[in-house]
């Protein structure tokens, strides 16, 4: 009766998330004991509800969007390709102009200084395994930010270095951040001397203005 069941569901979907949820019937249902009762007339079986605890996985995503996994202790010591199917990437979401995606944090109000330990997918999924607590909930925020470029030009109208400053997504329109110019030049000419910076374009995006 089951093994029927679950060849029906195999056949009929295809989603990654739906195949977790078969795999998932399918883990709870050759885990539970069944006991045959069996009268003059008809079968009746009794169906535990003994299934492997789970971890609730909570990927908050651009604008507001979220997307739930649950991973279970055996899915975790499974095979890294059954894993991945498991715990697959939910991607980010649809972002507006101007915005950058830089990793997964389990920081909500993260900040600039959280980029640092970025996570990628597969950082999650390791995560995850390392932190694994049945039953419980892990959350993990797309993190966003905009950002501010300085472009530096030698005297040829080259690009020699930049600098790309970032700032959240949500801040005000009036934020602002803190730069030093401070990178240095080699002329290209023995009799020239290299004195310091001006601002060709984007002196506007100065404050206060130069």
């Amino acid at each position: 009766m089951r093994t029927t069941t679950a060849n029906f569901f195999r056949s009929k979907l295809s989603h990654p998330s739906v195949k977790w949820i078969v795999a998932f019937c399918l883990i709870c249902l050759a885990a539970v004991g069944v006991t045959q009762a069996q009268t003059q007339t008809d079968n009746v079986y009794a169906v535990g509800d003994d299934c492997d605890p789970r971890l609730k996985v909570v990927f908050h995503q651009a604008g507001g969007a979220t997307t739930e996994i649950y991973v279970t202790a055996q899915d975790k010591n499974a095979s890294d390709a059954e894993y991945k199917q498991v715990l697959y990437d939910p991607g980010y979401g649809t972002l507006p102009s101007g915005v950058s995606f830089y990793g997964w944090t389990t920081t909500e109000n993260y900040t600039v200084a959280d980029t640092a330990n970025a996570m990628s997918i597969d950082d999650v999924r390791a995560d995850v395994k390392n932190n694994f607590s049945a039953a419980g909930t892990r959350n993990y925020y797309a993190m966003f930010f905009k950002h501010y470029t300085v472009t530096y030009l030698d005297e040829n109208d080259i690009v020699v270095d930049s600098d790309v400053i970032p700032y959240r997504y949500d801040a005000p329109a009036s934020h602002e951040e803190n730069y030093t110019v401070d990178k240095l030049h080699t002329p290209y000419s023995e009799l020239a001397n290299f004195e310091g910076w001006r601002v060709k374009s984007g002196t506007s995006n100065i404050v206060p203005t130069p």
